[in-house]
């Protein structure tokens, strides 16, 4: 019997979720630990955490109630109007992924820029961080462009067209 009185896939998906939220929260706790009381001060390195640990849980959050509207769960049993709700979701839960992501890499550049004084390396960090915000503008712009032309597509379907 899966756990939470679920299918197999919805229950992979919810153990999944929860596994990774309480991970994130042991591992930042250990960082804000190790950095308030041992290796002081909080800097730029740590606030770029913190926000991509708030990410990352409202990504596990925003996955957990998708499980609920029916996430995992065989395609045929689903109405049309619960795929639509889940796939939009699971749309912006994709932008929350992604900021989850970007700010991770951010908050190693700021962490290589705190640890060296070398100026090379400085420079490094610094076109590293201009890299990974072109990236993540760039990213938004596909998810945006990816949802206009699906939303688009299945709006032009007739109901016998559609997948579901």
């Amino acid at each position: 019997m899966p756990p939470f009185d679920l299918e197999p896939g919805p229950s992979y998906l919810m153990v999944l979720a929860i596994t990774s939220a309480i991970y994130l929260i042991m591992v930042f706790a250990i960082r804000l630990f190790l950095r308030l009381k041992v290796n002081g001060p909080f800097g730029k390195d740590d606030w770029a955490c913190a926000v991509s640990t708030s990410f990352g849980l409202i990504y596990s959050v925003v996955v957990i109630v998708q499980v609920f509207l029916g996430l995992g769960s065989k395609f045929r049993k689903l109405s049309s109007a619960e795929a639509n709700t889940i796939a939009i979701i699971g749309w912006a839960n994709g932008m929350c992924l992604t900021f989850a992501g970007f700010f991770s890499k951010v908050s190693g550049c700021f962490l290589l820029a705190r640890i060296t004084k070398t100026k090379k390396h400085l420079v490094v960090a610094h076109v590293l961080l201009v890299a990974m915000t072109l990236w993540v503008i760039q990213a938004q712009f596909y998810t945006i462009f990816q949802w206009y032309v699906v939303s688009s597509s299945m709006t032009s379907l007739s109901a016998s067209d559609k997948p579901y």
